[in-house]
């Protein structure tokens, strides 16, 4: 991805690894507003909480299907998560901002 490229406009393959680490560091950098009113917690990609909330909101997922991840644009610091999947005829299901915080890593423990 260049520099100048939006996050917004590209969808991330979550199935390769490579892309999937790319969606992270891209949504990394559109939620540095949020970063910087929480200085000292160490936010990192959650993968897990990723496949958990896709799971939530599709159900069962057949093996082969394909996931894909965007960022959706959004105020400053509150970007949100998109994905859409290849058996998903519905279109595209949404991360709200808590949930899109999450896969970073937030909330922070008690």
């Amino acid at each position: 991805m260049t520099a100048q490229e939006d996050p917004s406009d590209r969808w991330y393959e979550a199935g390769d690894t490579d892309e999937f680490q790319q969606f992270f560091d891209a949504l990394v950098r559109e939620l540095e507003l949020f970063r910087r009113v929480h200085p000292g917690h160490v936010f990192r990609p959650n993968h897990q909480r990723f496949w958990e909330l896709v799971s939530e909101k599709q159900g069962n997922m057949e093996p082969e299907t394909r996931t894909w991840a965007r960022i959706a644009p959004g105020l400053p610091g509150k970007p949100t998560a998109k994905v859409k999947q290849s058996s998903n005829v519905s279109g595209e299901i949404g991360f709200d901002e808590d949930e899109t915080r999450q896969l970073i890593g937030w909330p922070p423990p008690p």
